[in-house]
């Protein structure tokens, strides 16, 4: 046996080596990675395997920094002053590209040391010391790759520069101060030696604005005074409100308050990680005692994830600590006393009950309307006579809301669909059934958008389809399209709305009793108005003929020495700056305050030292004026500091806008992909692996 064991010994000793490598093969796992993922391979960059495991390696890094949890305030604060608003949020959107960026950055050659990371872990992410060892580990592999995208971050925005000349540019209009010379014609200088206009003048007047409106955008540029005749679209309406308050009273009171509290008190039994109160750290007396003005203190996308009360640490710690913090004793969080949160929870408990109820009220109000113009809308007026008359069962004048009865009645009186009463008794069953009467109003009285607007409650009231209630009373209605094919949700008369809403939350319905057309007022109607308007006209034509002349003279011999020979006075505004609405010794509206503003900016532009007082005609139609304008002077109204203090924040303003501006295009998600060479075999299998 010892002959055949030395004759055949290499070969059985290669026997035996393959054994024990399969014997150790055998034992390997199966799998690897984080949580028992597969390790397999889901994509890759250039030549590179990308596995599943990496992709959710990254989210849960990702996840660390900006999750929920005690750390969470810390961590988005650490990715806030890092990465900046808009990378943060480009990353929020798809935190895929956290790993990528990952990748990129290690490609690039940026390293971050052992020692930096746990600085940053130390000092930003206070009482992270506390966490589970692999948790720490975790936390510090996210905060490595945070700090290397910041390199890569950097590098890319270190090339932005901003062109001082066109900063100055910009900023001279904050510092400079101008002084004109001011010579004003107006159409009442004339309106004495003029005769009154004849009655073929006011009738040519009247039937070239008789279907325009003073804001119309059909207005020909021809008529700078703004004449117009038009009775717009106007409109008598009937509304409910469904007050939020009484949703909430309501809701609220579905319950006892014994009950409330028996929920609050499971809940937070449950819930106790929500009301954690971390400890006050014990920290140098030479800190701040608050964060810098400007540390961002939320991300971009997360306030939903924020809790409603945030650790009283996270606003008396500043974004970076020494490292002395190290040296601190870990101290234990504790709980808040349930007295202390039980209103906190009890709101949260109701909330949804609120909006469930909410749901409820105007969902039923909404059917019963709708159901019951179906079943009415046959014998409702469909011509536009019918439509414009009032229902002789409504109140003729804007009846206030509904009084809630003390008692209610066994049964509602049926009473016409078209008519005031009908909405009242649709309010009663709402209140029998959900214990919220909604309030009823009606508008009696014809009135246009803007009136429309300023109605109290309603007049802020918007529609997700139809945007604001003005708008959606008076333009979309069928009576007032012009289109040949209607669009078919247009409202007819006494057709519920689509349910509006206000800033408070309370819920509106509406419906049209009486529509009436734009149309062309009658000529006896307006006849004064219009004589008035034909007077002005002709005055104003005369006054900007004689402000012409006078600005030929002033080009050739000065301003004052013009106004002298034409006998008109002269005035002085005050000195002001060109990014101002006021001009002192100037009074007059902001249309015409702004146009002689603008026109003192382009005389500062044509000012030269050869022809330092240029002088240029200002129109003023909405004053009925025409003046004529000159440089007087120009100053300096700004020292060093304030000039070097507005180009350092204008220089850095516009870098920061530029920057941000560079990274949305270079950390764009598909641009990072495509620079990569990223693909990923089978995108659904990896979505999932990575979820």
């Amino acid at each position: 046996m010892y002959k055949l064991l030395q004759k055949y010994k290499k070969g059985m000793l290669a026997i035996f080596a393959v054994g024990l490598m399969i014997t150790f093969l055998i034992q390997m796992p199966l799998k690897s990675g984080r949580g028992g993922r597969s390790r397999r391979g889901v994509g890759s960059i250039g030549k590179q395997t990308i596995y599943a495991d990496e992709l959710s390696k990254a989210r849960d890094e990702w996840t660390s920094l900006t999750g929920q949890g005690q750390l969470a305030e810390f961590g988005r604060r650490l990715v806030l002053t890092r990465l900046g608003s808009t990378l943060a949020g480009m990353i929020m959107t798809n935190r895929d590209l956290f790993f990528l960026l990952q990748r990129e950055a290690e490609q690039s050659g940026i390293r971050v040391s052992d020692d930096y990371v746990n600085t940053v872990f130390t000092n930003d992410m206070l009482f992270a010391n506390t966490l589970e060892p692999d948790r720490q580990e975790l936390l510090k592999d996210a905060i490595r790759h945070l700090l290397e995208i910041s390199v890569l971050r950097d590098r890319v925005i270190g090339g932005v520069h901003v062109s001082e000349p066109s900063i100055l540019r910009n900023l001279m209009p904050q510092w400079e101060t101008v002084r004109l010379n001011l010579v004003t014609v107006s159409a009442s200088d004339f309106k004495a030696a003029t005769t009154m206009p004849t009655t073929q003048q006011v009738e040519d007047l009247f039937d070239r604005y008789k279907n325009l409106t003073p804001d119309s955008p059909q207005r020909p540029a021809t008529d700078p005074l703004g004449f117009g005749y038009e009775v717009p679209n106007r409109v008598m309406v009937q509304y409910l409100v469904v007050p939020h308050k009484q949703i909430a009273d309501a809701a609220r009171a579905s319950k006892s308050a014994y009950d409330w509290e028996v929920q609050a008190r499971i809940y937070y039994a449950e819930h106790q990680d929500d009301f954690v109160r971390m400890p006050p750290a014990t920290l140098p007396a030479t800190l701040p005692a608050s964060m810098p003005a400007t540390t961002p203190s939320t991300l971009p996308d997360l306030a939903s994830t924020q809790p409603a009360t945030l650790p009283a640490v996270a606003a008396t710690v500043p974004a970076s600590l020494p490292a002395v913090a190290s040296s601190q004793p870990a101290t234990k969080p504790s709980l808040r006393p349930f007295a202390e949160v039980k209103d906190e929870i009890v709101d949260k408990l109701v909330a949804p009950e609120i909006d469930k109820l909410a749901t409820d009220v105007t969902t039923a109000l909404k059917k019963r309307l709708d159901a019951d113009w179906r079943a009415n809308k046959g014998s409702l007026p469909t011509t536009q006579a019918d439509a414009t008359t009032m229902p002789a069962t409504q109140p003729s004048v804007a009846m206030g809301p509904v009084m809630q009865p003390t008692t209610m009645p066994a049964t509602t009186q049926a009473a016409p669909f078209d008519s005031y009463a009908y909405l009242e008794n649709v309010a009663l069953d709402i209140q029998r059934q959900y214990h919220v009467l909604p309030e009823v109003h009606q508008l009696g009285e014809w009135e246009d958008q803007a009136a429309l607007a300023k109605e109290p409650g309603i007049g802020a009231a918007q529609s997700r389809q139809f945007g604001n209630f003005a708008r959606y009373a008076t333009e979309d209605v069928l009576a007032f399209s012009t289109a040949t094919q209607p669009a078919p949700d247009l409202l007819r008369p006494y057709q519920p709305s689509e349910m509006l809403t206000d800033l408070t939350n309370n819920t509106y319905i509406f419906r049209l009793t009486a529509v009436s057309p734009a149309h062309a007022p009658d000529f006896a109607e307006v006849m004064a108005r219009v004589r008035e308007d034909t007077l002005t006209n002709i005055t104003y034509a005369l006054a900007r003929d004689e402000a012409r002349k006078l600005l030929d003279d002033a080009k050739k011999q000065g301003l004052s020495a013009a106004a002298v020979a034409a006998h008109r006075s002269m005035t002085s505004t005050g000195n002001f700056r060109l990014n101002t609405p006021f001009i002192p010794n100037f009074i007059a509206g902001p249309a015409a305050t702004a146009a002689l503003v603008g026109k003192a900016r382009a005389l500062l532009e044509e000012a030269t030292p050869e022809h330092p007082h240029p002088v240029a005609l200002v129109e003023m139609p909405s004053e009925r004026k025409v003046v004529i304008a000159e440089l007087a002077d120009v100053f300096m109204d700004a020292d060093e500091s304030e000039v070097f203090r507005d180009k350092v924040l204008a220089m850095s303003a516009t870098q920061s806008a530029q920057a941000d501006a560079l990274i949305m295009k270079w950390f764009d998600y598909n641009t990072v992909v495509s620079r990569l060479n990223y693909k990923l075999d089978k995108p659904e299998t990896a979505s999932k692996e990575t979820e």
